[in-house]
Protein backbone atom coordinates (compact mmCIF):
# COMPACT_ATOMS: atom_id res chain seq x y z
CA UNK A 1 0.00 0.00 0.00
CA UNK A 2 1.32 3.39 -0.95
CA UNK A 3 1.58 6.26 1.58
CA UNK A 4 -1.09 8.92 1.22
CA UNK A 5 -0.17 12.48 0.47
CA UNK A 6 -1.46 15.26 2.71
CA UNK A 7 -4.74 16.78 1.72
CA UNK A 8 -4.98 20.01 -0.25
CA UNK A 9 -5.82 21.87 2.96
CA UNK A 10 -2.24 21.55 4.26
CA UNK A 11 -0.63 22.71 1.03
CA UNK A 12 -3.27 25.45 0.70
CA UNK A 13 -2.44 26.69 4.19
CA UNK A 14 1.26 26.70 3.33
CA UNK A 15 0.62 28.70 0.15
CA UNK A 16 -1.59 31.16 2.05
CA UNK A 17 1.06 31.75 4.72
CA UNK A 18 3.74 32.13 2.05
CA UNK A 19 1.58 34.64 0.19
CA UNK A 20 0.91 36.65 3.36
CA UNK A 21 4.63 36.67 4.18
CA UNK A 22 5.49 37.94 0.71
CA UNK A 23 2.84 40.63 0.92
CA UNK A 24 4.02 41.87 4.34
CA UNK A 25 7.75 41.10 4.75
CA UNK A 26 8.16 43.29 7.83
CA UNK A 27 6.26 41.59 10.62
CA UNK A 28 6.72 43.38 13.93
CA UNK A 29 7.42 40.95 16.73
CA UNK A 30 6.71 42.50 20.13
CA UNK A 31 9.55 42.68 22.63
CA UNK A 32 9.41 40.08 25.39
CA UNK A 33 7.70 41.19 28.58
CA UNK A 34 9.51 41.32 31.91
CA UNK A 35 7.80 38.09 32.95
CA UNK A 36 8.98 36.34 29.76
CA UNK A 37 12.54 37.62 30.30
CA UNK A 38 12.55 36.38 33.90
CA UNK A 39 11.17 32.96 32.97
CA UNK A 40 13.65 32.50 30.13
CA UNK A 41 16.54 33.52 32.38
CA UNK A 42 15.30 31.19 35.15
CA UNK A 43 15.30 28.20 32.80
CA UNK A 44 18.81 29.08 31.61
CA UNK A 45 19.97 29.19 35.24
CA UNK A 46 18.33 25.81 35.89
CA UNK A 47 20.14 24.27 32.91
CA UNK A 48 23.58 25.71 33.66
CA UNK A 49 23.73 25.83 37.46
CA UNK A 50 21.50 22.79 38.14
CA UNK A 51 19.51 24.74 40.74
CA UNK A 52 15.90 24.10 41.69
CA UNK A 53 13.48 26.13 39.58
CA UNK A 54 12.22 28.18 42.54
CA UNK A 55 15.75 29.32 43.44
CA UNK A 56 16.56 30.05 39.79
CA UNK A 57 13.32 31.99 39.42
CA UNK A 58 14.14 34.16 42.46
CA UNK A 59 17.59 34.92 41.04
CA UNK A 60 16.15 35.65 37.61
CA UNK A 61 13.58 38.09 38.99
CA UNK A 62 16.27 39.85 41.03
CA UNK A 63 18.45 40.15 37.91
CA UNK A 64 15.63 41.48 35.72
CA UNK A 65 14.63 44.03 38.37
CA UNK A 66 18.26 45.13 38.73
CA UNK A 67 18.62 45.58 34.97
CA UNK A 68 15.42 47.63 34.91
CA UNK A 69 16.72 49.90 37.69
CA UNK A 70 20.10 50.21 35.95
CA UNK A 71 18.39 51.50 32.80
CA UNK A 72 17.14 54.55 34.70
CA UNK A 73 20.45 55.51 36.30
CA UNK A 74 23.29 54.48 38.62
CA UNK A 75 22.27 51.69 40.97
CA UNK A 76 24.08 50.17 43.94
CA UNK A 77 24.17 46.38 43.98
CA UNK A 78 26.31 43.51 45.20
CA UNK A 79 27.44 40.33 43.51
CA UNK A 80 29.72 37.37 44.16
CA UNK A 81 32.89 37.27 42.07
CA UNK A 82 34.49 34.12 40.67
CA UNK A 83 36.83 33.89 43.67
CA UNK A 84 33.73 33.82 45.93
CA UNK A 85 34.25 37.28 47.40
CA UNK A 86 31.39 39.74 47.67
CA UNK A 87 31.72 43.01 45.76
CA UNK A 88 29.52 46.05 46.18
CA UNK A 89 29.36 48.17 43.04
CA UNK A 90 27.56 51.20 41.70
CA UNK A 91 26.81 50.77 38.05
CA UNK A 92 24.54 51.74 35.23
CA UNK A 93 23.56 50.23 31.95
CA UNK A 94 23.04 53.01 29.44
CA UNK A 95 21.77 50.78 26.62
CA UNK A 96 20.67 47.16 26.51
CA UNK A 97 23.58 45.06 25.37
CA UNK A 98 23.33 41.83 23.46
CA UNK A 99 25.53 39.65 25.57
CA UNK A 100 25.44 36.21 27.08
CA UNK A 101 22.17 35.69 28.94
CA UNK A 102 23.84 34.78 32.24
CA UNK A 103 26.43 37.60 32.12
CA UNK A 104 25.39 41.13 33.03
CA UNK A 105 27.56 43.91 31.65
CA UNK A 106 27.50 47.26 33.35
CA UNK A 107 29.43 50.54 33.49
CA UNK A 108 31.15 50.82 36.89
CA UNK A 109 30.60 54.40 38.06
CA UNK A 110 33.16 54.18 40.89
CA UNK A 111 35.96 52.77 38.76
CA UNK A 112 35.00 54.75 35.66
CA UNK A 113 35.08 51.72 33.36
Amino acid sequence: MQARRPSGLVSGYFLLSLLLTLMNPTINVPAPTIRQQATTLAWQIVRTARLPFKTAQNQAWATVKLLTRMQSGPTQFAYIKDDRTRRVAIGERPAPATDKPLVVRYFDVEAGS
